[in-house]
């Protein structure tokens, strides 16, 4: 019988990533959080017992029957998250993903192929020119109103990512790329994030073009830094839990009170400057 394909399965999975996290070599479940024991314990074939850890037992990745694709990206963007891209053969990766090491050539063509589409799955949430264009700004807006909402969209990319379980792998990819000396042949951050950067520059320089250059550049390296507070918290290959969504809310709110204050700060300094 195939775990995969039953539905008792399908539900409990989605409770114990959200419970008890998500381990690198497997999912974890926990017995005696299942309300159907009999099932597991006819199944016991397909589980190792985790060593002092009770009735806490790990699946075999390969009875999830994920299509190869979505399985070789699970669990590449785990190891990649806590190897970096240089520091992980593509053996390691069809290994924990227990696929043939020729199913990764197929689907990604390369392991550079492979990082890629991991870039390209998260970074489509991260689109900063489409939140702007759905942000509603306009000429009724006061500047802090309009400043608010283009803050907003700067942080839009990082908190949808931040929401999903797997979310702090990713970020702790981008972390790894943003500091590893040979990222530039790759051209990720070009691609994927240079972009976004470029285009919230252009709206806050829109909102605001009677800022100093130098003090706009001071505004902008502070709502940098602030998500990089984020980020920097949020880094961990290893991450217990994903944050729920009142502790989003009031992390990014927190910020962006303080981004938006710094920005209002800025322009209060600005009137006060010699003729």
């Amino acid at each position: 019988m195939s775990l995969a394909h039953n539905p008792l399965l399908a539900r409990f999975l989605t409770t114990s990533e959200r419970e008890t996290g998500v381990d690198l070599d497997g999912v974890w479940v926990d017995l005696d959080a299942c309300s159907n024991r009999s099932f597991w314990a006819s199944h016991r074939q397909n589980l190792w017992l985790a060593p002092n850890t009770g009735q806490r037992m790990r699946l075999d990745m390969s009875q999830i029957d994920l299509p190869t694709r979505a399985r070789i990206l699970t669990v590449a963007q785990r190891l990649f998250a806590a190897h970096g891209f240089a520091g992980l053969p593509l053996r390691t990766i069809a290994a924990e993903a227990q696929v043939p090491l020729g199913s990764i050539a197929y689907h990604f063509t390369s392991k550079e192929g492979l990082y890629r589409a991991i870039w390209e799955k998260w970074m489509d949430r991260a689109h900063a020119a489409r939140v702007l264009n759905e942000a509603g700004l306009h000429e009724n807006l006061t500047r802090e109103e309009a400043l608010r909402r283009v803050v907003d969209a700067f942080f839009a990319g990082p908190r949808l990512i931040l929401r999903e379980e797997e979310g702090p792998f990713f970020i702790a990819i981008m972390v790894r790329e943003a500091h590893d000396p040979s990222q530039t042949s790759r051209g990720l951050i070009e691609t994927f994030v240079t972009p976004n950067a470029k285009a919230i520059h252009a709206a806050l320089a829109r909102l605001m073009p009677d800022l100093s250059q130098e003090r706009f550049a001071v505004g902008f390296q502070m709502t940098v830094s602030a998500l990089r507070i984020i980020i920097e918290q949020d880094r961990s290959p290893h991450p217990v839990r994903a944050r729920t969504q009142e502790e989003l809310d009031r992390l990014f709110a927190t910020i962006a009170d303080f981004v938006v204050s710094g920005w209002l700060g800025l322009l209060s300094i600005q009137k006060f400057r010699p003729a």
